[in-house]
């Protein structure tokens, strides 16, 4: 299975502020696009779309910025792709129609396999995604990536 840009940024925003020590601090688009390597418009609209589902919080004004929403350290990873993918299916046997549709288990073991991949990431949740995110030596990998200063 391949994932989605917009679902990549999402996943990283979360990673970003989830390990950020200082949870109250807000972060503008450019900053994120910035460490997180992307695109300014896809962090935008990938944002807008993590504000509305309640995973992030959006601070208006001269300092205003992104940071986590409360409670999310306990959203699951699965249940945060499945939204960020719009719970796709692998592949759309009615366009163009598909001849072997209604007499056919590959539908079936697809949306199994399918749903195996969210069960298997739903183990893990954003508190999750605070651990491993440090380089041998302990410390966290996005403070290096941080110009100085930050």
């Amino acid at each position: 299975m391949h994932l989605k840009r917009y679902t990549d940024v999402g996943l990283r925003v979360l990673m970003f502020l989830a390990n950020q020590p200082d949870r109250t601090k807000t972060y503008s688009v450019p900053e994120l696009s910035e460490n997180l390597c992307w695109n300014p418009n896809l962090v935008i609209k990938v944002a807008h779309f993590m504000v509305k589902s309640g995973w992030i919080i959006a601070v208006r004004g001269r300092n205003g910025g992104i940071m986590l929403a409360e409670g999310v350290d306990q959203l699951r990873i699965g249940d945060i792709v499945r939204a960020l993918e719009n719970d796709e299916q692998l592949v759309d046997c009615a366009d163009p129609r598909c001849p072997f549709m209604g007499g056919c288990v590959l539908m079936e073991a697809l949306r199994n396999a399918h749903e195996a991949f969210y069960e298997a990431l739903n183990i893990y949740t954003v508190a999750d995604l605070r651990h491993g995110c440090e380089d041998k030596s302990g410390a966290p990998l996005i403070a290096m990536m941080m110009p100085a200063g930050r």
